[in-house]
């Protein structure tokens, strides 16, 4: 006689666990009474159901919300059938390694890039200073480099180099500046790009006007904070030197608190 079925082999992964929009590939076989496999996963025979906030085509399954979900198949009058369960695409706050106020959790989550913490990829970015911006251009960075070590728990430390071809971060003059100054009383701009998940340039330029260059040292480290922190947002007051309306050299809670959170929270994860 033919071989019957004896029961349905039903594999979707070791991990039981998705997120919402994922995929997940899935393989059924028949187990035969004469001990042979038959692959029935695209069958026409094979009758493919789920129960839950998951959809399923033949040979895959689409994580659609939050929630349990079951996924089986039928061949042959035999039913095999997979527990899923989709998880929110995020950690709570409260899980996360470092704590934070409502206040910092706002300017975090409008510094997030796509939702997700994004740091630079490397621990040492390493940065050109044009000299021609500032006598103490050196001093000046020595100080500012120092400020965001201290910030970020020293998770970041700025490395000088003096070839600007092969710098991470470069800093500069951008005549095109010189008009905003008037309008806008910023005397630089910080730009950055990001590839994988992580900060991976940086560019800051300052007009050319020479009043831009009076305390240039906290300019330079308001301007690296935008940069490593990947955000064009200023901490609320006066209280240190990304500040608005006004920049100090000071070291505020406010800020070593969401310096902390986004270098010491894995990079990736998506505060809910």
């Amino acid at each position: 006689p033919d071989p019957t079925v004896v029961s349905i082999l039903f594999d979707c992964g070791a991990d039981t666990t998705m997120l919402p929009g994922a995929d997940r590939s899935c393989t059924a076989e028949a187990m035969m009474s004469d001990g042979t496999k038959r692959v029935v996963t695209r069958d026409s025979k094979t009758i493919w159901t789920a129960i839950g906030p998951i959809s399923v085509v033949p040979g895959k399954v689409t994580a659609m919300s939050p929630g349990a979900a079951e996924v089986s198949v039928t061949y042959d009058g035999k039913t095999a059938t997979v527990k899923l369960l989709v998880k929110p695409d995020g950690t709570p706050w409260s899980e996360l390694p470092v704590q934070t106020t409502e206040e910092q959790r706002r300017f975090i989550s409008s510094t997030l890039l796509g939702g997700r913490v994004t740091p630079w990829g490397k621990k040492s970015p390493t940065v050109w200073v044009n000299p021609g911006l500032s006598a103490t251009w050196r001093a000046d960075f020595d100080s500012a480099s120092s400020y965001w070590k201290d910030m970020t728990d020293g998770q970041v430390s700025l490395a000088l180099v003096t070839d600007s071809a092969g710098a991470d971060i470069t800093v500069s003059f951008n005549p095109a500046l010189d008009s905003l100054v008037a309008l806008s009383g910023a005397c630089g701009e910080a730009r950055w790009s990001v590839s994988s998940g992580y900060i991976v340039k940086g560019v800051i330029n300052f007009s050319t006007i020479a009043s831009c260059r009076n305390w240039f040292f906290i300019q330079l480290a308001h301007d690296f904070g935008h940069v490593l922190l990947g955000t064009r947002s200023h901490t609320p007051g006066c209280g240190d030197v990304l500040g608005s309306p006004c920049a100090p050299w000071e070291k505020s809670e406010f800020l070593r608190g969401v310096s902390k959170f986004l270098y010491l929270v894995p990079p990736g994860t998506k505060p809910v």
